[in-house]
């Protein structure tokens, strides 16, 4: 293969790979506007039920919580967060 051929094949990889990029991220953002509106529009739900089932999987909580579990104090960015929000999260689990 001569080298002007791997060249325009290049350029030709990098817009394709541009391209699947964008469209990925596009139907990344429709489908977390989709699921926000449903959340948002449906008065049974008060988004912390959803937290409760997705944390109830090991692999699905976060580092810094299975550490303050532990006893170890969290950082000063996520010591107010966690104070504010861990009981009404974590009650049920």
């Amino acid at each position: 293969m001569d080298f002007a051929y791997l060249r325009e094949l290049s350029t030709l990889d990098t817009l394709l790979r541009a391209l699947i990029l964008e469209l990925c991220l596009a139907c990344e953002h429709l489908l977390k506007a989709q699921i926000n509106t449903h959340c948002s529009n449906n008065d049974k739900e008060d988004g912390y039920s959803i937290v409760k089932s997705f944390l109830k999987n090991p692999k699905n909580k976060p580092r810094a919580l299975e550490r303050y579990e532990k006893g170890h104090k969290p950082n000063i960015y996520q010591q107010e967060l966690i104070a504010k929000y861990y009981k009404k999260i974590f009650l049920s689990i």
